[in-house]
């Protein structure tokens, strides 16, 4: 009988010991060209990146925002190191972006809130023209000039 309360012991506190946030390994989440990917006029990013796209006004000759939301949700509990980037270049009429983002995921009982993890980066100065904005699978049209829903490809939580 002894051994066995020892053994239950033993087990019950290597789970508790699991269960601690920063306890153990943890799991690292990468994500490379995924996710809901949305063009901006400079300086008009969203505040919330849940809500839809606003509506928007494109002017020639002026940068715009490009913005990267990974398709997954952050828990505020478990979700550590956050890092997310993004870079936009410019050839000929394509707007070529690529994203990259990163947590790493500690503990076993999590918060189920949903924290958004978006790369933001800036493309150079867009002369009038159709241009078509590509991420990894997606691409969406941005007509510039041009007023509207702002252009969004892809997929997130």
């Amino acid at each position: 009988m002894r051994p066995l309360l020892l053994f239950l012991l033993f087990f019950a506190g290597a789970v508790l010991a699991c269960d601690r946030v920063g306890g153990g390994d943890g799991t690292d989440h990468s994500f490379k060209d995924q996710g809901k990917v949305c063009a901006f006029p400079e300086g008009a990013g969203p505040d919330n990146a849940f809500l839809p796209p606003p509506s928007v006004t494109f002017q020639a000759d002026r940068t715009a925002t490009i913005t990267v939301m990974a398709p997954t949700c952050l828990s505020s509990s478990c979700s550590k190191d956050p890092r997310a980037a993004c870079t936009a270049v410019l050839e000929g009429n394509v707007i070529k972006v690529t994203s990259t983002a990163t947590f790493r995921e500690e503990g076993r009982t999590c918060t189920s809130d949903c924290g958004a993890l978006v790369a933001r980066c800036t493309t150079p100065p867009l002369p009038a023209a159709t241009y078509t904005v590509q991420h990894g699978a997606d691409r969406v049209a941005l007509v510039v000039p041009s007023m509207g829903p702002a252009p969004c490809a892809g997929m997130a939580p």
